[in-house]
């Protein structure tokens, strides 16, 4: 049982780590409206990562975008 706790754990870990979402990933299109600043944060880092990029994270990035765009009008 102890084993199997260390190994889930570690799994869990490594998971979390090999995500690469930015600052603020993972939130939807409606948090980032809400939170213009980390919009432009987290936009900031998508231009810095661009061949670095899934799916989801190309969805974070288009979401903070979009917001932090709109926030300075």
């Amino acid at each position: 049982m102890k084993k199997m706790f260390v190994l889930m754990f570690g799994v869990f870990l490594l998971v979390g780590c090999a995500k690469k979402e930015g600052p603020y990933g993972g939130h939807s299109g409606e948090w980032y409206k809400n939170h213009p600043t980390q919009s432009c944060k987290q936009k900031k880092w998508c231009s810095n990562h661009l061949t670095d990029r899934s799916d989801l994270t190309a969805e974070n990035c288009e979401s903070a975008s979009v917001a932090c765009l709109n926030s300075s009008d």
